[in-house]
């Protein structure tokens, strides 16, 4: 359906990106990262982030069920976008978890994908997880004063990151302090929140994956070997684990409204590394996801925005959240601090 609309306003679709398989994991094999060829560049979307950040195209649609936007847009220096559950038609992409599954889109600036989002928000009928809703026009976010916004500094999303992501993301933090935000630390989520969040999270993608995976039971030799390993563990996940993760995923989701009453948005990094390199990738599989599956686990509103580079010339993004429907708020901030940073905006390519 996303396609579609996008051909009906005259977008010309330049041909399909590269993906993990059934987009069930955190990177994209046989892809490399632009900015360091040597390393991966994230995933599932991998290949939707190579062709914004090489310029190969100034959108690209992906997928994203635990973290497959944000995390290869971060890495690659793009802006990566998913939007409330609900909002955008997920008709066309195979199932991976149909609770979790939302299109996500990439671009080089917020105004990319506020655009693209002004096409490809609707409900659809061949979806019914689409919310009939009147169209909001996304461009009306970009461009505005954000001072006077209250933003919630995630501390436990701090933890474990490499410190040039951490001096990275600081320096962000500081240039929305510049801009008038109001950058408070929150305690919210929790360090049991992400564990949780992240743990239960794999539980309910993987068991759903598994669900729609047993239409094709000889299929086993088939899968690439970290897909069959995941759809195997999930196999013997009980009915009762099931139910608790999705009894922790609504009580959280209670939590996380009731905490951002009090703020406008929540801000962390994307990913607590940057690009690892090709072969290393197995050891790091849970760190890149670990601060995004949490909001897709609820279906927030999460965007990925370029923050700065490394000293070694790495991407990093800074993950900004908001409550449902917020997604204007995520995309009014992004725009401010492309509009304050617009000699460090990565995603003008290698």
């Amino acid at each position: 359906t996303a396609v579609r609309l996008l051909r009906e306003a005259g977008a010309i679709i330049i041909g399909k990106a590269h993906t993990h398989e059934f987009a069930l994991g955190v990177t994209t094999p046989q892809s490399r990262n632009p900015w360091d060829t040597s390393r991966d560049p994230g995933g599932s979307s991998g290949g939707s982030a190579i062709s914004v950040s090489t310029g190969m195209s100034f959108l690209s649609v992906g997928t994203d069920t635990r973290a497959s936007i944000r995390v290869p847009a971060s890495l690659c220096g793009t802006l990566g976008y998913k939007p409330t559950y609900g909002l955008v038609s997920t008709d066309g992409i195979v199932t991976l978890s149909w609770s979790m599954d939302h299109t996500g889109l990439m671009g080089r600036t917020s105004e990319d994908v506020a655009i693209m989002m002004n096409i490809i928000q609707g409900v659809d009928s061949k979806d019914s997880g689409t919310l009939d809703l009147p169209d909001d026009d996304y461009t009306d976010y970009l461009f505005k004063d954000v001072s006077g916004l209250r933003v919630g500094l995630a501390v436990e999303a701090l933890e474990g990151a490499d410190p040039e992501t951490l001096r990275t993301f600081n320096a962000c933090v500081e240039t929305f302090r510049s801009l008038g935000v109001e950058v408070v630390e929150t305690k919210l989520p929790s360090a049991d929140d992400f564990r949780l969040a992240n743990n239960l999270g794999l539980i309910i993608s993987r068991v759903e994956a598994a669900a729609y995976q047993r239409a094709f039971p000889d299929a086993g030799p088939l899968y690439i070997k970290q897909v069959f390993e995941q759809l195997d563990e999930a196999s013997k996940v009980t009915g009762v684990d099931y139910i608790t993760a999705q009894r922790f995923r609504a009580e959280f989701q209670e939590r996380m409204l009731a905490e951002l009453e009090g703020f406008d948005a929540f801000i962390m990094p994307t990913t607590l590394v940057p690009a690892v390199k090709a072969e290393d990738t197995e050891q790091y599989l849970t760190i890149l996801s670990r601060n995004c599956i949490p909001w897709s686990m609820i279906g927030f509103p999460t965007l990925s925005v370029p923050a700065g580079l490394t000293s070694g010339g790495l991407p990093v993004g800074a993950q900004l959240v908001a409550a449902p429907f917020d997604d204007g708020i995520i995309l009014a901030l992004a725009s401010a601090l492309e509009s304050a940073t617009e000699d460090l905006r990565p995603y003008r390519g290698p």
